[in-house]
């Protein structure tokens, strides 16, 4: 599956399991639209989030990673990133492709990171569906960040997960303005309605 960004947006590589989960990166403007389109092809079916951080480095955003990981349990586990410098906003997105219902409030974030995000489709009881979760950390001095494992609640059980940790490095570090970065986190769950899959912007 191939997932086509509006104009802007820069893809970070995908994690791939069954179902594929990739992010995206977009320096934020004073003009930006109320919702942006993402296309999909083949058609899947797809859930997506975003989420806006101010003071990142315009001309170096990230800082470690990205870290993709897969795998087929309710606990979405990624092994973490290494960043280089402390205040680095650690960003972590976590996806599963599941038999369950998968409306919102179905996964509980990593321990010490804040859940800024939690959506997912709703194709019927025990059907295949998408599920998206976005979460943060200031980590507050450089090095290693060890695991970062999600977990999510379903009763139908899960077909496959996929995560992807990425840094972002402050402005500070550079002595520049401050940029406004949205991170778009998208994953697929296989066949099924959503050729384009549109994303509310950040307010």
């Amino acid at each position: 599956v191939t997932i086509t960004p509006p104009p802007g947006w820069v893809a970070l590589p995908p994690s791939d399991n069954g179902g594929r989960l990739q992010a995206f990166l977009k320096v934020a403007t004073a003009t930006e639209p109320g919702s942006y389109n993402f296309s999909l092809a083949p058609s899947v079916t797809a859930a997506g989030a975003i989420a806006l951080y101010g003071g990142v480095d315009p001309v170096n955003p990230v800082d470690g990673g990205p870290n993709n990981a897969s795998g087929g349990a309710s606990t979405i586990s990624n092994s973490g990133i290494t960043n280089l410098i402390s205040k680095t906003m650690l960003v972590g997105g976590y996806a599963t492709f599941t038999n369950q219902t998968a409306t919102s409030n179905l996964f509980t974030p990593p321990p010490g990171m804040t859940e800024r995000s939690d959506v997912g489709t709703n194709r019927g009881a025990c059907n295949l569906n998408a599920a998206v979760e976005i979460a943060d950390e200031v980590r507050p001095t450089a090095g290693a960040t060890g695991f970062r494992n999600a977990t999510y609640t379903g009763s139908c059980g899960t077909v496959t997960n996929a995560s992807i940790l990425i840094g972002l490095r402050p402005a500070l570090f550079h002595l520049l303005p401050g940029a406004t970065f949205t991170v778009t986190v998208f994953g697929q769950a296989g066949p099924g309605a959503g050729g384009v899959i549109s994303n509310t912007g950040p307010a």
